[in-house]
Order: structure tokens, then C-alpha cells, then sequence
């Protein structure tokens, strides 16, 4: 339990991140990063709802969202869903 408060300041530290970030690639790598650590703690779906909530504006943001769940469930080892 004594990495739960650190995990939390940077899931923390992450949000903020990613509110002041106005450049919106930047906000999606922050976003899937963000995930990362989520689905790391057991929280898959909810690591999942976050990437596939950002907002997309064009086809290249379509894109990276797809790649950024992909990596995601590969780094989990849930390589049939990434698939």
C-alpha cells in the first residue's frame, strides 16, 4: 500500500497536465499515459472509457486513440482483445 499515495499524486499531476495542455496531441499521450498507470492499479475498463472518451477531430486523432487502447491492452497482456 505504500505505493498507492505516490500512484495517486501522479494520477493527479497527470490530470493537471492534461488540462493545461493546449496542443491536443500532447493532451492524448498524457491521456494514455494516464491510462497506463490506471490499468496497472486493476482498473482496465476505466483506463479503457479514458482513451476512448478524448475527443477526436480528424482522422489522425482517430488513430492514435485506436493505437493508444491497443498498446494499452498489449502492456496488460490482454493481447486477444488488441486484436
Amino acid at each position: 500500500m505504500a505505493t498507492a499515495a505516490p500512484r495517486s499524486r501522479l494520477l493527479a499531476a497527470l490530470d493537471a497536465a492534461i488540462k493545461a495542455s493546449a496542443n491536443p496531441i500532447e493532451a492524448q499521450c498524457l491521456r494514455a499515459e494516464r491510462a497506463a498507470l490506471l490499468a496497472r492499479q486493476g482498473r482496465l475498463a476505466e483506463a479503457r472509457a479514458l482513451i476512448r472518451a478524448t475527443p477526436a477531430t480528424n482522422t489522425d486523432e482517430e488513430r492514435l486513440k485506436l493505437q493508444a487502447e491497443v498498446q494499452l491492452l498489449r502492456e496488460v497482456g490482454q493481447y486477444q482483445q488488441a486484436y
